[in-house]
């Protein structure tokens, strides 16, 4: 690693010369004897420097911890404020953690920190308890647990070893004082608990202070609130080279108009721009090679990819009436990777479902609306059938867009598995079962495909709403209520899918905005160019984690490629 190169070099020049003067002095058996003296200088120069490595790691903690025990007096004497009145605040993170126990995607977080904890540990050469790590955890401590059964492969002949970074290590500030109070009375100890806000320890942080190995801001609010302590990671220089850098914030962001696309993109901008504004690069596949033993059930390549666009290029043309947020480069489809893939996927069903709406909406319209097109038998729909057969189109290009989920197993679905996805979808499935398939809402097969989830399945509908078409066996019409949902749908389902769309571009940013010329190491041509950092995103719920190995720049310019 890059602390032993001086000792290496140094031992081999002044090898490399004693054996060259013995040679011509002494003859071969000097040369021997000058190559075992200069061996036995090498073994005494590298044990020096492990001594000396083992030295200034026991400093850097003792150092952290003085700075952490300095942030805890001054936050505590802040609660008083001279009145005595201690500033009691209920913990924002009690409910999330009791959901958390069962979570999997939690699971997969920690595991996800504690697996590239550990193998950043092995890269730069240090034991787990000379890192420091800079933790937001909860009362039940479930990340800090992860950290302390971290495991990382070494090599091929020492396969997976332990990397467990002891409680000493792992320093975990928290603005709940009752939630520290738990923490560092906790038996077994599981972290060194602090009493103080992330904010005050990242800005008040002197630049040339010892970093951390490790900093896991696991946020439960929006970024757009804390997008400075993104920056004060980096402009205090807070994580070492070859460290870890995981963050995770919320999706909402509805006060400042944001949709989840927006919420991403802002998120990763920050990073990137932060990064590269105080010469740091970000790399994906932290967690490669890494391990954690605490954790169940969790499978890191569910993590996903992302990817900084080179170069600008321009939005769609028909994205100022889909109903996404501008800003979001929404329309740039990218020739290579699943995000491309499911861009080009989810804006081809947007165009078949506006293009159908479109069609169904005009015949709707020139049979005189919905009570005159859909109303009693022996109407304008017997003379006429193109509204049918427009309302049959667009069931089917909304069912279709329906069942084009990824697999609950596959992290692409953790994009698209909203509350409001779900209801969409099961709503055109419950569409396309009664205009096409002709289902009635009383049909004991249908009934049994809404139980099972099968295709054409619905959620159950009030009998107010299709009261005049309950104890048929089968539809040979559209009903009034079916052709207003068909049309309010369709409109719902156009917007989801361009929101999707943009989700899926929406980690890009441009490198006229880092500053940093990236067409060397990237793939791809012109404004279709990307620079892929493999696992090290994922979305879940309505939150958002990313983690990733943190670099000094490369002292020629640009970024390193990454291996």
């Amino acid at each position: 690693q890059e602390w032993t190169r001086p000792a290496v070099a140094a031992a081999l020049v002044s090898a490399g010369v004693a054996a060259a003067a013995g040679s011509v002095r002494y003859g071969a058996g000097a040369v021997a004897a000058a190559l075992f003296v200069e061996a036995a200088l090498f073994a005494c120069v590298a044990a020096a420097m492990s001594l000396l490595r083992r030295g200034y790691g026991a400093a850097t903690l003792a150092s952290v911890r003085d700075e952490l025990a300095q942030r805890e007096r001054e936050f505590l004497l802040d609660q008083h404020r001279g009145t005595f009145s201690c500033r009691w605040r209920p913990d924002d993170y009690a409910a999330p953690g009791e959901r958390n126990v069962t979570s999997a995607d939690k699971a997969l977080t920690n595991a996800a920190v504690a697996a590239a904890a550990a193998a950043a540990a092995v890269w730069r050469g240090f034991s787990p308890a000379n890192a420091p790590c800079l933790v937001l955890d909860a009362a039940d401590g479930r990340t800090s647990v992860a950290l302390g059964a971290a495991r990382a492969t070494r090599d091929a002949v020492s396969g997976e070893v332990d990397r467990a970074f002891p409680p000493s290590a792992v320093f975990v500030p928290n603005q709940h004082t009752h939630v520290v109070h738990a923490l560092r009375y906790s038996t077994p100890a599981i972290n060194t608990p602090v009493a103080a806000d992330i904010r005050d320890v990242l800005a008040r942080r002197a630049p040339n202070a010892p970093p951390f190995h490790l900093v896991y801001l696991d946020h439960c609010g929006a970024v757009a609130q804390r997008e400075q302590q993104l920056w004060d990671v980096f402009s205090r220089h807070a994580v070492a080279d070859g460290g870890v850098l995981a963050v995770t914030f919320s999706t909402r962001g509805k006060r400042k108009g944001w949709s989840k696309a927006t919420a991403v993109s802002a998120c990763a901008r920050a990073l990137f721009e932060a990064a590269d504004a105080h010469g740091y690069e970000l790399m994906g596949g932290a967690a490669d090679g890494g391990g954690c033993g605490s954790e169940t059930g969790f499978d890191l390549s569910r993590l996903m990819a992302y990817a900084v666009r080179v170069g600008d290029a321009p939005g769609d043309e028909t994205s100022e009436n889909s109903g996404t947020n501008p800003g979001t480069n929404s329309g740039i489809a990218l020739p290579i990777g699943p995000a491309a893939q499911m861009e080009a996927a989810q804006r081809a069903h947007a165009v078949a479902i506006e293009t159908a709406l479109g069609s169904y909406t005009r015949a709707r319209d020139a049979a005189g609306g919905v009570a005159s097109a859909f109303g009693a038998v022996g109407g304008r729909q017997a003379d006429d059938e193109s509204h049918n057969t427009a309302a049959n189109k667009l069931a089917t290009v909304l069912n279709e867009w329906a069942e084009d989920t990824p697999d609950a197993d596959d992290g692409v679905a953790a994009m698209l598995d909203t509350w409001a996805g779900r209801r969409r979808r099961r709503m055109c499935g419950y569409v396309y079962s009664r205009v096409v398939l002709g289902k009635a809402v009383d049909d004991g097969e249908n009934a049994r495909d809404i139980e099972n989830g099968a295709r054409g399945s619905t959620v159950s509908t009030s009998a107010s709403e299709l009261s005049d078409f309950r104890g048929t066996e089968n539809i040979s019409r559209v009903s009034p209520a079916d052709a207003r949902t068909l049309a309010s749908l369709g409109r719902e389902a156009a917007k989801a899918a361009r929101a999707a769309a943009a989700l899926a571009t929406a980690p890009l940013t441009t490198a006229s905005d880092l500053g940093t010329d990236l067409s060397r190491v990237a793939t791809g041509e012109g404004n279709h160019a990307e620079l892929k950092l493999e696992r090290c995103f994922f979305l879940y719920g309505t939150l958002m984690f990313f983690v990733f190995r943190v670099r000094v720049k490369d002292r020629r310019g640009g970024w390193i490629r990454e291996k």
